[in-house]
């Protein structure tokens, strides 16, 4: 594996590599959020009305040119899953949007720089098989990001990919 940047532990985990990342301590302590469940359930509340479900992901949320590459997300829900079919998240795809979780599918190889960067509510990664590269800056300042799972096949991982992800341990 090839990688750029800073990187305090890794080691080889069911033929996965997870990455530990060591930062100093803030001193102003953050709270991380609260996990957050796929499940959905209603709420009573003093009015008859209940909670509205969350809202789904299409491939019309998405920019998508040809050769199955995502550009742009224009969606509204912060649980993202990128539909199948794809191989490629493009530079800046994601870059700074309001995301909590994000899914991506099997055939996806390539991460581009600055992907995920500055999605600073995003907790929740889950990477394909399939990754063999994350460029520079991917998920550069995903405060709230706590762990991630790279994927054995992965063979380059960019410069600086996790800067200022103070929550992964």
């Amino acid at each position: 594996h090839t990688v750029k940047g800073s990187v305090a532990e890794s080691h080889a985990n069911d033929n996965n590599i997870t990455v530990d990342y060591k930062s100093a301590p803030s001193s102003a302590a953050k709270q991380a959020p609260a996990k957050h469940t796929t499940t959905t359930s209603t709420t009573k509340s003093t009015s008859t009305k209940s909670a509205p479900a969350a809202k789904s992901v299409s491939a019309a949320d998405f920019t998508i040119k040809s050769g199955n590459i995502v550009t742009d997300y224009t969606g509204s829900s912060k649980d993202v899953v990128i539909p199948d079919g794809i191989v490629e998240i493009a530079e800046d795809a994601f870059l700074g949007k309001d995301i909590k979780s994000i899914v991506i599918p099997e055939g996806v190889k390539t991460i581009g720089s600055n992907a995920f960067a500055s999605c600073e509510d995003l907790t929740k990664v889950v990477l394909p098989s399939t990754l063999t590269k994350l460029g520079d800056n991917a998920f550069e300042c995903c405060t709230f990001l706590e762990s991630i799972v790279i994927p054995d096949g992965c063979k380059e991982i960019g410069a600086d990919c996790f800067t200022n992800c103070s929550s992964l341990k």
